[in-house]
């Protein structure tokens, strides 16, 4: 809603920023397609575009960004968890080496 009302009051930022990343899309695709060149043979992505096409890469297409978000949180409990237990083994070893902590 902020960028919109920044708009409706004149400053443009919004068209600005489309038109600038528009000019410029060339960019990205170039690069993005080189990675995937260097990556796969023309025949391997002829089979990734199949699999896309099928029922199941359509229901993988469907289901990803759930799947990302899900992880993401699961990926977040990890490092806590991971951060809190080295916080418990590190005090513990600061306190045997006769630190007051």
């Amino acid at each position: 809603m902020r960028r919109a009302a920044h708009d409706r009051q004149g400053c443009g930022c919004s068209t600005l920023v489309a038109r600038t990343a528009y000019a410029r899309v060339n960019e990205i695709i170039d690069q993005v397609a080189a990675l995937y060149a260097r990556n796969f043979t023309a025949a391997e992505l002829n089979e990734v575009v199949a699999f896309y096409r099928g029922p199941t890469g359509q229901k993988f297409i469907q289901k990803l960004p759930l799947i990302t978000q899900e992880s993401m949180v699961i990926g977040q409990r990890f490092g806590q968890s991971i951060a809190a237990e080295l916080r418990s083994r590190i005090v513990d070893e600061l306190r045997k080496r006769g630190h007051d902590i």
